[in-house]
């Protein structure tokens, strides 16, 4: 879920225009049904109740719908991971010393 959330920033933020309406008309669509066909019972407590099969299709459906690969950890790191100040200097410093003895 987050990758897709994730996902739905970087292309609202970045992303081409078109890619950026279709991200729109999906998020404004029909929400999908992910009860499964199981019938829960309709009370507060399974209102938020989600068959993981059903879930786990309208994640992929999505993500066909989108143009968008399966979850990746590179994507992640690069948009939204970002490395404190100190171990980009330790880093830069490591390099400098590794010339050095070079």
């Amino acid at each position: 879920m987050a990758y897709l959330i994730a996902r739905t920033i970087e292309t609202q933020r970045n992303g081409e225009p078109s890619k950026q309406q279709a991200v729109e008309q999906f998020i404004n669509g029909p929400e999908p049904d992910l009860t499964g066909k199981v019938s829960y019972v309709a009370s507060n407590r399974h209102e938020g109740y989600t068959n993981s099969k059903a879930y786990n299709k309208a994640m992929k459906l999505m993500r066909g719908k989108l143009g968008w690969p399966e979850y990746d950890d590179a994507f992640v790191k690069a948009h939204f991971v970002k490395k404190p100040a100190a171990v980009e200097d330790l880093n830069a410093t490591q390099k400098s010393s590794s010339k050095a003895v070079a």
